[in-house]
């Protein structure tokens, strides 16, 4: 698997567009900060997380609201992971795309060798992970966002580079084997 930038395909949808980041007060553990790298291209960014940050709008976006506009681009990066109540996440990203704009929606990928092989080795890979309450494989996403009035439109696997001592071996390990069991998987949606 080629490692690659989690952040790099965001930007490129997100260039020379208006974006909302839901989540935008997250930082990688590289210390890049996706909203600020969004704001470099796009054409004007909104970002809204659940804790208040640098110029980011306190919102729940497990709970209805209405920003007063819609973009072009909604972007919710390793987020969706970490919701309970999806139909109401889902239905405020549709609420706030323009009519031809796109959700980007990234999330781990819960058949990635690697969270196997953690937790067959090792049995923690899903116990140090508290703060997630489900994963979704391509099939479960394209039948959520159907559900909610989107459509996907294409999704790519996106094996970035790893945080951990066991990532960097496990990178090394399977740098041959196919894109299917990468880290992370990276959707976009449009309007149904």
């Amino acid at each position: 698997m080629k490692i690659t930038s989690r952040i790099k395909p965001i930007l490129e949808l997100c260039k020379n567009k208006s974006v909302l980041d839901i989540g935008a007060t997250a930082i990688e553990k590289d210390g890049t900060w996706l909203h600020r790298e969004i704001s470099g291209v796009c054409s004007d960014t909104v970002g809204i997380d659940i804790i208040n940050g640098d110029g980011i709008q306190q919102v729940n976006a497990e709970k209805p609201y209405w920003l007063g506009r819609r973009f072009d681009v909604v972007v919710a990066a390793e987020v969706i992971d970490h919701v309970s109540n999806l139909g109401i996440f889902l239905e405020n990203i549709k609420a706030h795309m323009n009519d031809n704009g796109i959700a980007v929606i990234s999330s781990h990928n819960p058949q990635a060798l690697e969270f196997f092989l953690e937790h067959w080795i090792t049995g923690l890979a899903f116990k140090k992970v508290t703060n997630h309450t489900h994963w979704q494989s391509i099939v479960t996403m394209r039948t959520l966002l159907n559900k909610h009035g989107l459509k996907l439109e294409s999704y790519k696997y996106i094996h970035f580079i790893a945080g951990s001592r066991i990532g960097k071996v496990y990178d090394y390990l399977t740098w041959f084997m196919p894109a299917r069991f990468s880290r992370s998987i990276l959707y976009v949606a449009k309007h149904s």
